[in-house]
């Protein structure tokens, strides 16, 4: 999936309220959460390996990660 497609894909689910200030909180919250999850992953990935993510780590919680958010191509190679 292009980055393209996945804006106009996910805008399809978005839900509003129709106040546009809680519309946009909600939205950078729900990223911002997102976003902690991947930072977590990589965090661990430090901790616990010295920094050396292996082509295992790339294909299972990163990957994992990124991809459902349409945005793997972009992101790390393996």
């Amino acid at each position: 999936m292009k980055f393209d497609d996945y804006q106009k894909k996910a805008l399809t689910t978005a839900l509003t309220n129709g106040d546009k200030l809680m519309d946009l909180m909600h939205w950078v919250l729900g990223v911002n959460g997102e976003a902690g999850e991947i930072a977590e992953k990589l965090k661990k990935i430090i901790r616990d390996k010295n920094g050396v993510m292996t082509k295992q780590d790339k294909v299972t919680s990163v990957k994992k990660s990124v991809t459902s958010y349409g945005i793997w191509p972009f992101y790390l190679t393996t």
